[in-house]
């Protein structure tokens, strides 16, 4: 059973039961409890009130649950009282992604929580998807020859790599139909799969890379980069708000490897790398899209 938070900007949090676990007034108000951190993922939301919206399902009806929501998160909206019991969820979300999901199989639960918590983020607002991978291959030869297999298995129109299998400014061992784009280091890298629409070079960086896509929402900025645990977070971060400032107010989405733990996307601790991303993502208004136990974006032959 899935338990999604959502706004009008995206995934809030993606809460999935353990297989036995049962949802209860107290086991809600847990979920409530050990999430309400959720204002630093969006930091727009820490001097706002949120209002928030549940369905009159008889869990969102309970006094307990009411108390904790609006202790943690802000002004409860009430549910008309003789209306169909369905909310926002029901229609905007579920549906689409039920239609999204279907012929699809998955091997583990761990499967079934990663494309469940990666489609809901496009689902929410793009209504025709445009699904795109982020991975660190490792500079691995197999690993970056099996991108064709998992491509083909999520259906994915573009791929932000880290650490590719590359030599002199190419990323060897996918088809050549497929349009690609390198950082000058080699460590970052964009695919363009023949699906992907008129994909349009930005410009290319030492550990970052750019490229410029049309949505059916709009124009949509795509950035891939990378900082090597050993080296300046900072020379990275530095890269990609250059590629940030030159957009001017356009939509902008990053998918990078910075090496850097941060408790907001997962990692049971902070680090200063950590606490230097989460200052960057704050300073430019981005919002964070990671969402925990989402799984590794990092692969090797060995693991």
């Amino acid at each position: 059973m899935l338990t999604v938070f959502w706004d009008s900007q995206g995934v809030l949090l993606a809460y999935f039961l353990k297989r036995g676990e049962s949802v209860t007034a107290t086991s809600y108000c847990n979920i409530l409890s050990s999430y309400c951190n959720i204002r630093r993922k969006r930091t727009s939301l820490l001097t706002r009130v949120i209002l928030f919206h549940y369905d009159n399902a008889r869990l969102h009806t309970a006094r307990l649950p009411q108390e904790k929501t609006e202790a943690f998160w802000g002004q409860l909206v009430k549910h008309p009282p003789y209306s169909l019991d369905l909310a926002p969820s029901d229609y905007h979300l579920f549906s689409p992604h039920r239609l999204h999901s279907s012929g699809m199989r998955f091997m583990t639960e761990s499967d079934v929580e990663h494309e469940h918590q990666f489609s809901m983020i496009l689902l929410l607002f793009f209504p025709d998807p445009l699904r795109i991978l982020q991975i660190n291959l490792g500079k691995g030869k197999v690993a970056t020859a099996n991108l064709p297999k998992e491509a083909k298995t999520h259906k994915i129109d573009l791929i932000l790599v880290q650490e590719p299998y590359s030599k002199d400014g190419k990323i060897l061992g996918i088809r050549k139909s497929w349009k690609q784009w390198l950082s000058a280091n080699g460590t970052a890298g964009i695919i363009s799969l023949p699906s992907a629409n008129a994909p349009i070079f930005l410009g290319t960086k030492e550990n970052a890379v750019a490229i410029k896509i049309q949505t059916s929402i709009g124009p949509l900025s795509i950035i891939s980069g990378y900082s090597s645990p050993y080296s300046d977070i900072q020379y990275t971060i530095q890269y990609i708000s250059q590629f940030i400032t030159s957009l001017t107010q356009e939509s902008v989405l990053i998918g990078a490897d910075m090496n850097a733990h941060s408790t907001l996307w997962g990692y049971p601790n902070d680090s200063p790398r950590g606490n230097a991303m989460e200052d960057f993502i704050s300073s430019t208004n981005l919002h964070l899209l990671n969402v925990k136990d989402a799984g590794p974006t990092f692969q090797t032959t060995q693991r």
